[in-house]
């Protein structure tokens, strides 16, 4: 059983815990929607690569990384969007 702790005027710890996993698991389950190479972009753009460096990795031009991208994430939007 939980009990009311008082805080004193002290904020909460987050050391993003729960929170930290019930964000990947979100975030995975979002993934699994996209087709293969949508998911592929946008797992490398949310690694830290820059769309130029997504291109080069997957033999395909800025550009077309550009409209993949901006194409997940508008199904993403539209899919998921509250």
């Amino acid at each position: 059983m939980f009990r009311d702790v008082p805080l004193d005027g002290a904020e909460p710890k987050t050391d993003g815990g729960i929170e930290a996993v019930e964000k990947k698991i979100l975030i995975e389950k979002m993934l699994d929607a996209l087709p293969r190479r949508k998911r592929r972009v946008v797992e490398l753009a949310l690694a830290g690569y820059t769309q130029a460096e997504i291109g080069e990795k997957l033999g395909i031009y800025q550009s077309t990384v550009s409209r993949i991208y901006d194409s997940a994430v508008s199904f993403l939007t539209g899919r998921f969007s509250a």
